[in-house]
């Protein structure tokens, strides 16, 4: 029976065992989920009191939790100044967008890059594309002077520097004598620094933002001015679009008025005008004005043209402009020559001889012009012709005058001096260069006295010359050039016009 007895035993203490062991985990399961659950609450409790910006540490670790703390801090932080930028970015986009007047949207951007930039100055210069020069067009904190001294070209100065290299430029180094200087009550004080911004839209170059402060720029500065200059392109190519629409809308009313206004009496004024011009034209006889077809049949042929041409207006009206033209003339197809050339550049002129109707050449001075539809096609031409031979002639006696007065001066032995009233050295012959060995550049403007030896004495007889009207003669010394003077006969008289006027004094000399 003792074996089965210990069998007993070892069942008991078997069962005794599996029971404590039992006991022992569910007591050290307890003791687990229960520090589990602990912990969790801790946990969350020091979450909460991360939220309520409280200083925390774990009592069971004791490791400090401030590292995550400030990194959250930060975080924060950066993530408030991002969006500060953003709204600030935001709000002047919305000033841009609902402005559309460019004076307005300007000044109200302004103010607000300025307070967003801490800009104690502020100044937009719009592009104008057809001067190619930076306009300004908007400024704070400067005097009403800059409006009138500066327009500014590409590469001129800072501003235009900018505009040619279309990259932001911040100067620091701002000379004392800026216009950037403002006026306090301590006195004048300027900017730390200069920032100027090209504002560009795909390629071209809207106008430059240009801002000043006492302060300076920081990056933050920087990334608002670059994230809003966009849409300040948009917003002024908007604008401009805007008030070039308004002034074609403005034009084209005031077109649509005066249209509408000619239209109610636009029969009489045009029966009239016609009228009133053929009246003109007729009234105009020192002038021969003619006009045609395109194709150089005559519609107008004024009284003008009937004295200067020879022929009626009942003769030449509906015949072809070439019938006033020289037979070789026509021959050659002069008349159509005349005509595309006026076409193409916008008139024809013409110096030359013509024929009369009763052949008598008359020298014309003549002018070819095209005459325009609305539609800017040719449809005629206007032929004006001035009779100019009296002048011709008179040029013409002018030159034989002068060709005469070279060859009697040369042609005499002696030496000839033409003087004006007042002693002035006009002309001279070259026997007078011969005798004094000067040239005829020493003598031209020179006062006539000047030449000879004594001043006085010449000056006193050309006055009683011209005075009395009479030839005077007399013997004196000419200054000869590096040989002194040489002893001469003078005789002198008065030169006449037509009318008898005194005109000068021409003085002969002879060794």
């Amino acid at each position: 029976m003792r074996p089965i007895a210990i069998s007993v035993n070892m069942l008991d203490i078997l069962a005794l065992c599996l029971l404590i062991a039992a006991l022992v985990y569910l007591y050290v399961s307890y003791r687990f989920k229960k520090e589990i659950k602990r912990g969790l609450i801790r946990i969350s409790r020091e979450i909460d009191k991360i939220t309520d910006d409280k200083q925390v540490s774990t009592k069971d670790t004791n490791k400090n939790l401030n590292p995550v703390y400030n990194a959250l801090r930060k975080l924060e932080i950066t993530i408030n100044e991002k969006n500060k930028t953003k709204e600030m970015i935001f709000e002047m986009a919305q000033t841009l967008a609902v402005n559309i007047e460019l004076k307005n949207l300007l000044n109200e951007f302004l103010n607000k890059v300025m307070e967003a930039s801490s800009s104690q100055w502020g100044a937009f210069y719009i592009h104008n594309d057809v001067t190619n020069k930076l306009e300004i067009k908007s400024s704070i904190g400067f005097s009403k002077n800059i409006y009138n001294e500066f327009d500014i070209d590409i590469g001129e100065g800072l501003v235009g520097q900018v505009a040619q290299t279309k990259k932001i430029k911040i100067i620091s180094d701002i000379p004392d004598d800026s216009i950037y200087l403002s006026r306090t009550f301590i006195g004048k004080i300027k900017p730390k620094n200069l920032i100027l911004v090209p504002v560009i839209t795909g390629e071209r170059l809207d106008g430059i933002l240009v801002l000043a402060s006492i302060y300076g720029y920081s990056e933050d500065h920087i990334i608002i001015l670059k994230g809003i200059r966009s849409y300040l392109g948009i917003g002024i190519t908007n604008a401009m679009a805007y008030e070039r629409t308004q002034m074609l809308s403005k034009e084209l009313k005031f077109q649509n008025d005066i249209i509408q206004n000619m239209n109610n009496d636009l029969e009489n004024k045009v029966i009239e005008r016609t009228e009133f011009l053929n009246n003109v034209i007729n009234s105009i006889k020192d002038y021969s004005i003619i006009s045609t077809t395109k194709n150089g049949i005559i519609t107008t042929w004024n009284r003008g043209a009937e004295i200067i041409n020879g022929y009626s207006a009942d003769e030449m009206i509906g015949r072809n402009i070439a019938i006033n033209y020289s037979e070789k003339d026509r021959e050659n197809g002069k008349a159509v020559r005349d005509f595309k050339i006026a076409e193409k550049d916008g008139e024809y002129l013409e110096y030359g001889w013509r024929n009369k109707k009763s052949g008598e050449r008359y020298f014309a001075d003549t002018i070819i012009t095209p005459i325009y539809d609305n539609s800017k096609q040719v449809i005629g031409f206007t032929n004006i012709i001035k009779d100019i031979t009296s002048i011709k002639s008179m040029e013409q006696a002018l030159m034989n005058e002068k060709l005469f007065k070279n060859k009697m001066m040369e042609s005499f032995d002696r030496a000839i001096i033409l003087i004006d009233t007042a002693g002035i050295i006009q002309d001279m012959n070259d026997k007078l260069l011969q005798i004094t060995n000067y040239q005829r550049f020493d003598y031209s403007g020179k006062y006539v006295a000047k030449i000879f030896e004594n001043e006085f004495e010449i000056e006193e007889k050309i006055k009683v010359i011209m005075k009395e009207d009479i030839k005077i003669n007399w013997k004196t010394n000419i200054n000869i050039k590096d040989q002194g003077t040489r002893y001469i006969d003078i005789e002198a008289e008065t030169i006449k016009d037509n009318e008898g006027f005194v005109k000068g004094v021409v003085v002969f000399i002879r060794e």
